[in-house]
């Protein structure tokens, strides 16, 4: 299994989202201290990284994101979508596909 970024179409046209195999992840605020909001970021690219376990034992995904605050590319840890939001913060499914730039 690899992690894989899955187009969106009608509602969510221009917009992506990160599935593995059978779990659709999510960027979380509680997983990502320093970025801006989730729903500002867009992926930077079509890789994504391998599958590592975090340090509550949660699958996470890691993958290079921008957003019109970050100077250039950082990291951002997704969760599976039953596990994000647990704390009761903001985190966002569906972000700005890549560009292809």
């Amino acid at each position: 299994l690899a992690p894989h970024l899955v187009p969106g179409d009608h509602g969510n046209a221009g917009l992506a989202a990160l599935t593995y195999g059978p779990f659709v992840m999510a960027c979380d605020t509680d997983h990502n201290p320093g970025l801006p909001s989730p729903a500002t970021l867009s992926f930077a690219g079509n890789k994504t990284s391998k599958l590592r376990v975090g340090a509550e034992k949660l699958p996470t995904v890691v993958v290079p994101v921008t957003a019109p605050k970050l100077a250039g590319k950082r990291d951002a840890v997704f969760v599976s979508y039953a596990d994000a939001g647990t704390d009761g913060k903001e985190f966002c499914v569906w972000l700005q596909a890549p560009t292809g730039k």
